[in-house]
């Protein structure tokens, strides 16, 4: 793991499912609400109905913002890729798709 982004994540959302009307706190947003956006999104809708339109762009947007201020590496993250692509591990992870091309063919 190079950054640690599900507290940040799930911070944003508790945030937004509170304004909503449902009240949420981090370690609820951490244990109730994972997956796939779609999922996260079914899971509000079923205790608050239909959210606002624009709703998840919203979030989205709000996320990124906010990994953008907070985001940092973990610890030692920096230097195992470093000492990944010194060793010359890290420059042929990629060349299988790039022949492939990027449909797989």
């Amino acid at each position: 793991m190079l950054v640690d982004s599900e507290v940040i994540s799930n911070r944003v959302l508790a945030a937004m499912l509170t304004e909503q009307g449902l009240p949420t706190r981090l370690t609820q947003a951490r244990r109730e609400y994972q997956g796939l956006l779609a999922d996260v999104l079914g899971r509000a809708e079923a205790h608050l109905g239909p959210l606002p339109s624009g709703w998840l762009a919203r979030y989205e947007a709000e996320r990124a913002d906010a990994f953008y201020r907070e985001l940092r590496p973990v610890t030692g993250a920096a230097e195992t890729v470093e000492s990944v692509l010194a060793d010359g591990i890290g420059t042929d992870v990629m060349r299988p798709a790039v022949q492939r091309g990027s449909d797989g063919e």
